[in-house]
Protein backbone atom coordinates (compact mmCIF):
# COMPACT_ATOMS: atom_id res chain seq x y z
CA UNK A 1 0.00 0.00 0.00
CA UNK A 2 2.78 2.39 0.80
CA UNK A 3 4.58 1.50 -2.47
CA UNK A 4 1.46 2.72 -4.44
CA UNK A 5 0.97 5.95 -2.21
CA UNK A 6 4.52 6.52 -3.54
CA UNK A 7 3.97 5.79 -7.10
CA UNK A 8 1.01 8.20 -7.39
CA UNK A 9 3.12 10.65 -5.27
CA UNK A 10 5.76 10.77 -8.03
CA UNK A 11 3.72 10.68 -10.77
CA UNK A 12 1.84 13.76 -9.48
CA UNK A 13 4.98 15.57 -8.96
CA UNK A 14 6.45 14.61 -12.79
CA UNK A 15 3.42 15.85 -14.37
CA UNK A 16 3.65 18.95 -11.70
CA UNK A 17 7.07 19.69 -13.25
CA UNK A 18 6.06 18.97 -16.95
CA UNK A 19 3.27 21.50 -16.43
CA UNK A 20 5.59 24.23 -14.47
CA UNK A 21 8.23 23.49 -17.35
CA UNK A 22 5.31 23.74 -20.31
CA UNK A 23 4.28 27.69 -18.57
CA UNK A 24 7.75 28.42 -17.64
CA UNK A 25 7.83 28.52 -21.75
CA UNK A 26 4.89 30.21 -22.59
CA UNK A 27 5.87 32.73 -19.84
CA UNK A 28 9.24 33.63 -21.17
CA UNK A 29 8.19 33.14 -25.09
CA UNK A 30 4.94 35.61 -23.84
CA UNK A 31 7.46 38.38 -21.91
CA UNK A 32 9.90 38.49 -25.42
CA UNK A 33 6.91 39.74 -27.60
CA UNK A 34 7.33 43.07 -28.74
CA UNK A 35 10.05 45.31 -30.90
CA UNK A 36 13.40 45.28 -30.03
CA UNK A 37 16.35 48.12 -31.14
CA UNK A 38 19.83 46.82 -32.06
CA UNK A 39 22.09 49.01 -29.48
CA UNK A 40 25.09 47.06 -30.35
CA UNK A 41 26.32 43.97 -32.62
CA UNK A 42 29.66 42.77 -32.19
CA UNK A 43 31.61 39.77 -34.02
CA UNK A 44 35.28 39.62 -32.13
CA UNK A 45 35.31 42.95 -31.22
CA UNK A 46 34.04 44.42 -34.26
CA UNK A 47 30.55 45.83 -35.14
CA UNK A 48 28.48 43.94 -37.36
CA UNK A 49 27.57 47.21 -39.75
CA UNK A 50 24.77 45.39 -41.56
CA UNK A 51 22.83 44.91 -37.63
CA UNK A 52 23.04 48.34 -36.70
CA UNK A 53 19.71 50.28 -36.40
CA UNK A 54 17.87 47.32 -37.29
CA UNK A 55 15.54 45.76 -35.40
CA UNK A 56 13.90 42.31 -34.37
CA UNK A 57 9.96 41.81 -33.83
CA UNK A 58 8.96 38.86 -32.02
CA UNK A 59 5.35 38.06 -32.37
CA UNK A 60 3.46 34.92 -30.57
CA UNK A 61 6.10 32.01 -32.08
CA UNK A 62 7.64 34.43 -34.96
CA UNK A 63 10.49 36.28 -34.83
CA UNK A 64 11.29 38.87 -37.65
CA UNK A 65 15.02 40.69 -38.37
CA UNK A 66 14.52 43.41 -39.59
CA UNK A 67 17.91 45.73 -40.74
CA UNK A 68 17.98 48.78 -41.29
CA UNK A 69 18.74 48.19 -45.26
CA UNK A 70 17.78 45.09 -46.75
CA UNK A 71 15.29 42.47 -46.83
CA UNK A 72 13.72 40.96 -43.41
CA UNK A 73 14.37 37.56 -42.36
CA UNK A 74 11.49 35.56 -40.79
CA UNK A 75 11.46 32.67 -38.40
CA UNK A 76 9.30 30.68 -35.91
CA UNK A 77 11.05 29.72 -32.86
CA UNK A 78 10.67 27.51 -29.18
CA UNK A 79 12.76 28.67 -26.43
CA UNK A 80 14.00 27.01 -23.42
CA UNK A 81 14.21 28.92 -20.28
CA UNK A 82 15.14 26.11 -18.26
CA UNK A 83 18.22 25.54 -19.99
CA UNK A 84 21.35 27.82 -18.37
CA UNK A 85 22.23 29.50 -20.32
CA UNK A 86 18.54 30.20 -21.58
CA UNK A 87 18.27 28.82 -25.33
CA UNK A 88 16.14 29.56 -28.62
CA UNK A 89 15.86 27.28 -31.68
CA UNK A 90 14.98 29.03 -34.92
CA UNK A 91 13.68 27.49 -37.71
CA UNK A 92 13.38 29.83 -41.27
CA UNK A 93 9.98 30.49 -42.31
CA UNK A 94 11.15 30.47 -46.21
CA UNK A 95 13.48 28.29 -46.82
CA UNK A 96 17.11 30.16 -47.50
CA UNK A 97 18.89 28.46 -50.18
CA UNK A 98 22.82 27.64 -48.70
CA UNK A 99 21.55 28.55 -45.05
CA UNK A 100 21.02 26.95 -41.75
CA UNK A 101 19.38 28.96 -38.41
CA UNK A 102 22.05 29.39 -35.69
CA UNK A 103 21.45 28.16 -32.53
CA UNK A 104 20.72 31.11 -30.04
CA UNK A 105 21.18 31.88 -26.50
CA UNK A 106 19.81 34.91 -24.51
CA UNK A 107 19.09 36.87 -21.58
CA UNK A 108 16.19 38.68 -20.88
CA UNK A 109 16.77 41.47 -17.91
CA UNK A 110 13.56 43.91 -18.16
CA UNK A 111 13.67 46.29 -21.29
CA UNK A 112 17.19 44.56 -21.96
CA UNK A 113 17.75 41.82 -24.59
CA UNK A 114 20.85 40.02 -24.99
CA UNK A 115 21.57 37.21 -27.78
CA UNK A 116 24.70 35.34 -28.86
CA UNK A 117 24.02 33.55 -32.24
CA UNK A 118 25.83 30.16 -32.78
CA UNK A 119 26.59 27.86 -35.51
CA UNK A 120 23.50 25.65 -36.70
CA UNK A 121 25.53 22.63 -35.32
CA UNK A 122 27.28 24.04 -31.93
CA UNK A 123 25.01 26.34 -29.53
CA UNK A 124 27.21 29.38 -27.71
CA UNK A 125 28.07 28.62 -23.74
CA UNK A 126 28.56 31.91 -22.94
CA UNK A 127 27.50 35.89 -23.44
CA UNK A 128 30.32 36.71 -25.75
CA UNK A 129 31.41 37.63 -28.90
CA UNK A 130 34.31 35.76 -29.59
CA UNK A 131 33.47 33.84 -32.81
CA UNK A 132 29.77 34.64 -32.78
CA UNK A 133 27.82 37.48 -32.80
CA UNK A 134 26.36 39.37 -29.68
CA UNK A 135 23.28 41.24 -30.38
CA UNK A 136 22.65 43.91 -27.23
CA UNK A 137 18.73 44.83 -27.80
CA UNK A 138 16.20 47.46 -26.55
CA UNK A 139 12.71 47.28 -25.89
CA UNK A 140 10.62 49.94 -28.13
CA UNK A 141 8.14 51.59 -26.39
Amino acid sequence: MVSRCWAVVLGLACLVVASARADDKADDAKRLEGTWVVKSATLDGKDVADMKDGQIVIAGDKLTIKPKAGKDTGFTFQVDPTTKPKTMRLAFVEKVPNAAPGQVIYDLVGDDLTLVIGPPDKPPTEFTDKGQPLVMLKRKK
